[in-house]
């Protein structure tokens, strides 16, 4: 059994819940949105606009079905292109849907509350908004540019920070996690906002809202995802399944789960022992109340897949609350037992099991399609609508005339490689060679296609890299007819534009040669380590492009090796550190700053000779 103190993370825990998701990449209409004010679906670019750029309007768009915490929602959104820009769009949860901006107010509450004044109409519910404009009079707007929870009106800021990603009239990918008493949001893969408070869960209403005022500003939404957070199991004190040892009497500490907690003294013990939905990793967390005479030093034992394990943590701080004390396998039945020693006094009141193994939301790569006669497609020379059937959107277009060129273009809002697809309309007299040119970072490829097949679908015409601009242009060849059509591109190598990349062990981009077991060790990063005792290695790959610090996390062990070599393959060629694992385990070491032309890696090197080498995380940080 292995014993050791624990640092609390605090928690909340919903009721159960089925794990779920919806999903909304707006391409179609979906029938998951009721719509409200200017806010509409954009057919040909797939993304809904809340405001366009003109003055004076408001959109909102709500979930159809109510949602409650614990859930995670993920979307992107583009703000900004106003000729006068300004205000701002507001991720709207747990908020009253009975309700309609009305003017002059459409500005400043940012369709979040009624008019004439944010503050004396508020809307029950919460937002996050997402603010271009310093109204420091009315709404006591913290900055010019500012990202902040909200609760009933556009003027209550229960946190806040600046940010001038907020209208750069890029596109930015955005992740909400709402508990019941926590909320955290993530931008571009950084955390830059987190708030504990309870939440009120009265009201379900899930959505988005945006308004401009006195200024110009689109507003846009996309790739819209929702995961409701799966089932934690829930034990409370006297229930079945529960066991004590000793004399436990019901506690005058405050704030108890459910209708009490219990206490003893030394020589008692309190077991809880639960069958669970189903084997895996999963949160164990304590509930306890807390008082003058608790122990500063009770000992919890935790049965799991792996055996025995002992944390210790301090009654007397953090009572009334969860309080994760660590992540265990289990298998059918999770049992934890909690024992008074000495003369202080120990609480007994419920433990939680709270599912670990749920992949985060997956986010959406970069999708740009261009079809014919939208913005950003140019004809030159002649070309007819085709009568071919399996067009892409309405229509596709021809030429037979020589030279006659058909360019799509766009502008890129993340850097990085791109698959390259072309659709056009097959036709006994299309050509067999028609040239394709593709203009990207590192130059031009042209490519020729045989338009005789592949005739309504997406082909692949190769893969590239573009910093800022991507072109593509269709030559007509003479005699035969060319086609026309659409051109997508798909990102599959953009790295984050901003915040640190982690790959943990286990994940996408990691590698192993040799065996690698489940270390016992404590601190973990995010769950378990991995360890090995004979020759092999473990490696970590990430997009990364730019001069980042690459770090380490290890967990400690007796048998661990003190010169552990640790490769760097970077821009310049590779570097060999050596780290001592049997110091500063379960914690982010500092490797150095390293620069990176697409693709970093790291790997762990297990030399072997009775020695164990761990591998467990890896963080690149800009």
């Amino acid at each position: 059994m292995h014993a050791r103190f624990v640092v609390l993370e605090v928690l909340a825990i919903g009721a159960a819940n089925a794990a779920a998701a919806v999903t909304d990449d707006f391409g179609r209409d979906s029938g998951l949105w009721a719509h409200g004010g200017a806010a509409y679906r954009d057919q040909a670019d797939g993304h809904v606009v809340l405001t366009n750029a003109g003055f004076g309007a408001w959109g909102q768009i709500w979930l159809q079905e109510p949602q409650r915490a614990p859930f995670v929602v993920s979307f992107r959104y583009r703000a900004g292109g106003g000729i006068v820009g300004g205000d701002g769009l507001v991720f709207l949860f747990h908020k009253s849907r009975d309700f309609a901006p009305t003017q002059p107010d459409y500005g400043g509450s940012l369709g979040f509350s009624r008019a004439p004044h944010a503050s004396l109409s508020p809307v029950p519910g919460y937002g996050i908004e997402f603010d271009s404009v310093h109204n420091l009079a009315i709404y006591n707007d913290p900055s010019p540019h500012h990202i902040a929870l909200i609760q009933d009106h556009a003027g209550n800021h229960l946190s806040s920070v600046d940010d001038l990603r907020v209208a750069d009239d890029l596109w930015h990918q955005v992740v909400v996690h709402v508990n019941l008493n926590s909320v955290v949001v993530e931008l571009d893969g950084q955390t830059v906002l987190s708030w504990n408070g309870m939440i009120d869960t009265t009201h379900g209403g899930l959505g988005f809202s945006a308004g401009t005022g006195s200024y110009t500003n689109w507003h846009r939404i996309d790739d819209f995802r929702l995961d409701v957070q799966p089932a934690t199991q829930i034990l409370d004190n006297g229930e079945p399944g529960t066991t004590a040892v000793g004399n436990w009497q019901v506690s005058a500490g405050v704030n108890p789960y459910g209708g009490q907690s219990l206490y003893a003294r030394s020589g008692a013990s309190y077991s809880f022992r639960l069958p669970l939905a189903a084997a895996g990793r999963y949160d164990v967390a304590l509930w306890w109340t807390s008082f003058a005479s608790r122990s500063t030093a009770v000992p919890i034992v935790i049965e799991h897949a792996d055996g025995n394990s002992a944390v210790y943590v301090d009654q007397t701080r953090n009572g009334g609350m969860w309080n994760v004390v660590g992540t265990f396998a289990f298998n059918s039945v999770a049992a934890v037992r909690i024992v008074a020693l000495g003369s202080a006094s120990t609480c007994a009141d419920a433990v939680a099991f709270i599912p670990r193994d749920v992949p985060p939301p997956p986010v959406a790569p970069p999708e740009i399609i261009l079809d014919d006669g939208v913005p950003g497609t140019l004809a030159i020379g002649a070309w007819t609508v085709s009568g071919a059937p399996l067009p892409y959107g309405s229509q596709s277009v021809y030429s037979k005339q020589a030279e006659a060129t058909y360019t799509f273009s766009c502008e890129i809002d993340q850097s990085g490689a791109y698959e390259v697809y072309a659709w056009w309309t097959a036709w006994p007299s299309r050509s067999a060679e028609v040239p394709i040119e593709v203009r990207h970072a590192d130059g031009r490829t042209k490519t020729f296609v045989d338009q005789r097949r592949g005739g309504g679908q997406w082909n692949l015409i190769g893969q590239f890299h573009f910093s800022t601009f991507a072109v593509v242009q269709i030559t007509s060849v003479g005699t035969a007819s060319t086609c026309a059509d659409a051109v997508r591109l798909v990102g599959v190598g953009v790295p984050p534009p901003t915040g640190h990349v982690v790959v943990d062990n286990g994940t996408a981009g990691t590698s192993a040669t040799g065996t690698w077991l489940t270390s016992a060790a404590p601190n973990p990063y995010q769950g378990d380590s991995l360890y090995a005792k004979a020759a092999g290695a473990y490696s970590f790959s990430a997009p990364i492009v730019g001069a980042v610090n690459v770090y380490v996390w290890w967990t400690e062990w007796p048998s661990r090796s003190a010169s552990v070599p640790v490769v760097i393959e970077h821009a310049g060629g590779r570097t060999t550190l050596s780290v001592d694992q049997t110091r500063n385990g379960g914690q982010w070491n500092l490797l150095g700053e390293f620069s990176f032309a697409g693709q970093a890696r790291v790997t762990i090197v297990s030399a072997g000779g009775g020695f164990s080498t761990c591998a467990d995380a890896v963080r690149f940080q800009p």
